[in-house]
């Protein structure tokens, strides 16, 4: 198998396969430059503080409350140094 086929058959896998939610493959090359492909089982996302990837794309960024203008109107990037 060669790096590209190791690399499409991983994508697919992960795209497709039943227990994708469970694992994740990708291309894997071996001590004597044979490619193939492997699989590893994603860690449990359970218990306080943690977050789904569903979840995180939900978070929303804080509103910046810092002032744009540095007294005088001169924005903080042209203040120099």
């Amino acid at each position: 198998m060669t790096h590209d086929e190791a690399t499409a058959a991983a994508a697919r896998l992960n795209a497709e396969h039943p227990e994708r939610d469970e694992f994740r493959w990708g291309a894997r090359e071996d001590s004597s430059g044979e490619w193939s492909v492997a699989r590893v089982r994603l860690p449990k996302a359970t218990g306080p503080g943690r977050l789904t990837a569903e979840e995180q794309g939900k978070q929303e960024t804080p509103p910046d409350d810092r002032p744009l203008d540095l007294p005088g109107g001169v924005p903080p990037w042209a203040a120099g140094g």
